[in-house]
């Protein structure tokens, strides 16, 4: 590397550490509100809620690393730019291109530490934090529930509350819906629910509803059945055990291990989610690749047009709301593909897209801007003495 090189590699490096961690903080933050709610309201302990922000982690910093090189590079080159830099090293003979190495280098780094958290960390933190959600569901059953709001955080498990009193062990207008046991679906409506645990462990913890109607499905129209009752006692720690690692990762395909999500791709066991499961692939796969087109694509910009940092902080925010409209259509238009592997493809839309346009936006030389500019005066003589 030359001596320029390495020094704009050390400018990059501190912009980028920092857009990285200042962007997990907020995206952080915006968990808070709810965080501070289950601390005050439901009876969560402190340490408790230091687990599940640890368990959100990996989400938090698969999204800011792409975000966050972006970010650093805007910077990094707006700043070049305004202290006259840029100019300088180009009047020294210093090309473009050739700050493209320190940048490949941030971008591999940043690559590799997103593949890492996308095809391992996150899904193993996602399943992490069902798991817990259910344990919690066994201590305190009620304790990641909102009023009016309906959870659905456990695959396969929908409850809904009216009103929550009494720190959550007291539920009004109560709605369950539980999906987990293949071949059968159980809906329960009723007016009160209380928490009660006879052994006054959580294992042993039933949540009592009163004057409702149980609704029950086994797989056949003729099987449908329905039932009043006065009370009814549904046993937690039996519900909850009933949802088996299996079918969580078969219910939820984000939190299943990326070698076993390609398994049941290739067996092709649920043919109705097949696209899905593709597409979770395809995603953990093209979000580290981000990385490099992020980087590139700001590169280009910023020796384009020699923006500002402003500007530039402007402009990631935009290429960053682009990227994740366009993959979230990827998501929504999965299931009306045909095959699997046309759903699979559409998940590097973004990243091909963000490419193109790097390739349209790629800094001409001086050479190259004399040349295009003869060549437009020449079809403007040659257009004149044809009229």
């Amino acid at each position: 590397m030359t001596l320029f090189q390495r020094y704009a590699l050390r400018q990059l490096l501190f912009p980028t550490i920092a857009s990285i961690f200042i962007l997990a903080a907020l995206l952080l933050v915006t968990r808070l509100v709810k965080v501070i709610s289950l601390l005050i309201n439901r009876g969560l302990s402190l340490g408790e809620v230091f687990h599940v922000l640890l368990l959100l982690t990996p989400t938090f910093l698969e999204f800011s690393l792409p975000m966050g090189v972006l970010v650093g590079t805007f910077l990094t080159f707006g700043r070049l730019a305004a202290d006259g830099e840029l100019t300088g090293a180009q009047a020294c003979g210093i090309r473009p291109t050739e700050l493209i190495a320190p940048l490949l280098i941030i971008s591999g780094v940043a690559m590799l530490c997103t593949g890492l958290i996308s095809l391992s960390l996150r899904p193993i933190s996602r399943q992490a934090s069902v798991y817990y959600l259910e344990a919690l569901a066994f201590k305190r059953a009620t304790a990641a529930l909102q009023e009016q709001v309906f959870f659905d955080q456990i695959p396969g498990l929908v409850v809904y509350a009216e009103r929550i009193l009494d720190r959550g062990r007291v539920l009004n207008g109560v709605f369950l819906a539980d999906q987990r046991t293949p071949g059968k679906r159980t809906s329960i409506v009723a007016k009160r629910g209380y928490l009660i645990s006879p052994n006054g462990s959580h294992e042993g913890t039933l949540l009592r509803l009163e004057d409702g109607m149980l609704f029950a499905w086994k797989g056949r129209a003729d099987t449908y059945e329905v039932s009043r009752f006065e009370t009814f006692d549904w046993n937690l720690s039996e519900s909850m055990g009933r949802s088996s690692r299996s079918s969580v990762l078969e219910l939820d395909p984000k939190a299943t291990p990326s070698g076993q999500l390609l398994k049941l791709l290739l067996n092709d066991r649920f043919p109705a989610s097949v696209n899905l499961l593709a597409v979770e692939l395809s995603n953990r796969v093209a979000l580290p690749f981000s990385c490099v087109v992020f980087v590139m694509l700001a590169w280009a910009l910023s020796m384009r047009w020699q923006l500002s940092s402003t500007a530039g902080l402007g402009l990631s925010t935009l290429c960053f709301l682009g990227y994740y409209l366009l993959n979230g259509l990827t998501d929504s238009l999965a299931q009306q593909l045909a095959h699997w592997s046309v759903a699979a493809a559409g998940a590097w839309l973004p990243n091909v897209t963000l490419a193109l346009t790097t390739f349209a936006m790629w800094p001409r030389s001086r050479a190259d801007e004399r040349r295009m500019k003869f060549a437009r005066a020449s079809a403007v003589a040659q257009s004149t003495n044809n009229d």
